[in-house]
């Protein structure tokens, strides 16, 4: 299933659109859930950038009741889908630097050439 995602910046925003998605009675995906906070947790730099409600969330209901605890009745969906990107930035912003790296660009010129 993350096979399909070719690197780690797309399994990323795919587990935080997953997150997101559930706190907006989006389909729930346990399954795909627990492959992706497993693959994340098998790293010991990415599990560092992790949520920490993720590592510590080994489903997705309990990672849903971590965000609702944190936010009243009255909060907007907004609020809670602005939390799980904040969550998530560090984990994001570390792939994409090791997903591009600068010397990639001029590899693939220099290969067609």
């Amino acid at each position: 299933m993350i096979d399909e995602l070719d690197n780690d910046y797309e399994k990323a925003i795919s587990l935080r659109d997953l997150l997101a998605s559930s706190v907006t009675a989006g389909p729930p995906q346990d399954e795909k859930y627990l492959e992706l906070r497993q693959y994340f947790l098998d790293n010991s730099e990415m599990k560092k950038k992790l949520p920490a409600f993720v590592r510590a969330s080994s489903n997705l209901h309990t990672a849903w009741s971590h965000i609702k605890k944190k936010f009243s009745e009255n909060d907007r969906y907004q609020k809670r889908e602005r939390f799980i990107d904040a969550e998530f930035e560090p984990l994001l912003d570390y792939c994409k630097n090791i997903t591009s790296v600068p010397s990639d660009s001029r590899i693939s010129a220099s290969l067609k050439s």
